[in-house]
């Protein structure tokens, strides 16, 4: 394998050989090259070590899946426990739901209202997610940790006012019928 490296003070590479080997579920790999400087005939040979975090191809990991179904329902139970916000968003949900089927004439329009819900909780978890990443890098005052939460909670406003808009255009449109 030959080829020229663009923008770089190398212009040539040789790849001498590479050799592979499972660690775990990740592909590791090391590559001995060869490479000459532009403009000179120094030819250097190294070692370049790479992990890489490939998975290795598999048709149904069971385990995986049950291990993330895990951490998913943890997560779930530790924005119960933790997060007020959510807790509230939570009981507004539940009561939303059976009104969506109320209000909704279509799987179509079921589906819009009860997913602006859905959309609100997710948001709300990410939101809480970033929170709590901020704060445990620190909890001192620091414009970019203030700025990273007051974004995350635009993100929360903006669900909500997409789950407003979703739900008064359907209640609108059933209004004139």
């Amino acid at each position: 394998m030959h080829s020229n490296l663009v923008a770089s003070p190398i212009d040539d590479v040789d790849l001498l050989h590479v050799r592979t080997w499972t660690l775990g579920q990740e592909i590791c790999f090391v590559m001995t090259l060869r490479y000459q400087y532009t403009g000179g005939s120094l030819i250097t040979g190294f070692r370049v070590m790479v992990l890489a975090a490939m998975s290795l191809p598999k048709t149904l990991d069971v385990i995986r899946l049950l291990r993330a179904l895990k951490y998913s329902i943890a997560g779930l139970r530790d924005a119960a426990r933790y997060e007020v916000a959510f807790r509230q968003e939570v009981i507004v949900v539940t009561v939303l739901v059976p009104v969506a089927f109320v209000v909704g004439d279509s799987g179509l329009e079921w589906a819009l209202l009860i997913g602006a819900l859905i959309l609100v909780l997710i948001v709300e978890l990410l939101n809480s997610a970033l929170e709590t990443v901020v704060d445990r890098i620190g909890l001192e005052d620091n414009d970019l940790s203030r700025r990273a939460k007051d974004l995350a909670a635009a993100g929360v406003l903006l669900s909500l006012v997409h789950a407003a808009v979703v739900w008064g255009l359907i209640i609108f449109d059933h209004m004139d019928s």
